[in-house]
């Protein structure tokens, strides 16, 4: 069954490989989404895209894309392991979620609330948790966040929430905001790697991985918050001289990673919607949207171009071979 694309919808590609010599993660990230109809429509965000498949038009498009005019660069020692595409739907904490075993009114203080998790919380007064999954309390109280009043055990807690009615039916779960933000994905494409074609094409020896081509992500809206890149290694000895990538193999990343912005089609006719487009993602204007997206236009900028910088910071100068020994007169 295809897996249809959805509007405006933002969409994490993957790319994970490693070094066969050392056994290292080389992996890199891209995104996309799609634009506007043209002649579709009209189509709300998250809308489902007709006659679109994330599987057999985007990911082998897509997959195409990265081994015409990346792995060409790389060398033999690059090897990729799969393609994975997954559609980002919103953000969470990463705190641990808990289940909650006990909910009653604390009848010591007024309009505060007990809340009782399975496990040591480990929770401090102040924290801000949102509570979900509770089926038969009045008024709804899921999705939101409360701010903790007292700490009564490692185990309970109170809570100013408003006054419950009906039978706790011993479900729901509490989870504190704090901690490190991370993505909520949706949809999920994986593709494996093709070792003739998704492979680095370039004969051994290797560089150190460390000796990368930084690649710039060239965003159409200004700003740091758009800025970022990949870098791609590791690279073959033969594209190098004395530290300095050659010329021409120069001359040939700029003209192959250009290709990495090109649109691939996602199945569909329109002449906007029908395609995605590369974007640099904001997370840190992403987490400060709603939990579940509603759009992706506050945190993603359509790019125009990716170019090539040689990783000159980090790279060594090799040492020149001796021919003959040195005399000394």
């Amino acid at each position: 069954m295809a897996i249809l694309v959805r509007h405006l919808v933002p969409y994490q590609i993957d790319i994970h490989a490693h070094d066969v010599k050392s056994g290292k993660s080389v992996s890199n990230t891209w995104y996309v989404r799609n634009k506007p109809p043209t002649t579709i429509g009209p189509l709300a965000y998250g809308d489902p895209i007709a006659a679109t498949d994330l599987a057999t038009n985007v990911m082998v498009q897509w997959s195409a894309l990265w081994a015409g005019h990346v792995s060409t660069g790389l060398c033999a020692n690059y090897t990729l392991d799969e393609y994975v595409i997954r559609s980002i739907v919103g953000w969470k904490f990463k705190a641990p979620v808990l289940r909650v075993i006990g909910v009653a009114a604390d009848p010591l203080h007024l309009a505060e609330w007990t809340f009782t998790t399975a496990t040591p919380n480990g929770y401090k007064l102040g924290q801000n948790a949102i509570t979900t999954g509770f089926s038969s309390l009045s008024p709804a109280i899921n999705g939101v966040s409360w701010t903790i009043s007292r700490i009564l055990s490692p185990y309970s807690f109170n809570m100013v929430v408003p006054t419950l009615t009906g039978v706790y039916g011993l479900d729901g779960f509490v989870q504190v905001m704090g901690g490190k933000q991370t993505l909520v994905y949706g949809d999920k494409v994986v593709q494996a790697g093709n070792g003739t074609t998704d492979n680095g094409q370039l004969a051994a020896p290797a560089l150190a991985l460390f000796d990368t081509m930084s690649v710039d992500k060239v965003a159409s809206q200004a700003g740091k918050n758009f800025r970022g890149g990949i870098r791609l290694g590791p690279q073959a000895e033969s594209s190098w001289v004395n530290g300095t990538i050659k010329a021409a193999v120069l001359a040939g990343y700029i003209a192959d990673l250009h290709h990495l912005v090109d649109p691939v089609s996602n199945g569909s006719a329109d002449a906007t919607a029908g395609l995605m487009y590369a974007c640099s993602l904001s997370k840190q204007l992403l987490f400060q949207q709603p939990e579940v997206l509603l759009a992706s236009d506050p945190f993603m900028s359509y790019l125009v171009d990716a170019i090539p910088r040689p990783n000159n910071g980090s790279l060594r100068r090799r040492k020149p071979k001796l021919l003959q020994p040195i005399i000394q007169p």
